[in-house]
């Protein structure tokens, strides 16, 4: 019998493809991906960390990318309230929709607003 150890999926190759998935919904961001001093990367690495990353679906995966780049670019860790924001699923408030000032559709989950 083969006692090779199966694959896993390292670290690097999630990143890789995080980065490809990234790049086809938002092309305008495939440079700043690569930069690790940018909000884009910082909230790559964010979503890369989450305990839950891989039970996501790939939408949600950019849903939760696309609001993390909004809150570091928009200087997050100031604003007065910031309930639930970026914060890790550990006991604490992570899903998105539960987030201050973001409105879900109740059925598919998609950010409204």
């Amino acid at each position: 019998p083969n006692t090779a150890p199966h694959p896993t999926s390292s670290p690097v190759g999630e990143m890789e493809r995080m980065i490809d998935k990234l790049k086809a919904a938002s092309p305008a961001s495939s440079d700043s991906l690569n930069d690790k001093g940018s909000h884009q990367y910082r909230a790559m690495r964010w979503l890369l960390e989450n305990e839950n990353y891989a039970i996501y679906s790939n939408e949600r995966k950019v849903q939760r990318w696309a609001l993390a780049t909004f809150y570091y670019s928009l200087y997050g860790r100031e604003w007065r309230i910031q309930d639930g924001w970026m914060r890790k699923d550990s006991g604490e408030v992570s899903e998105e929709c539960a987030w201050h000032g973001i409105v879900c559709d109740d059925v598919s989950g998609a950010v409204t607003s």
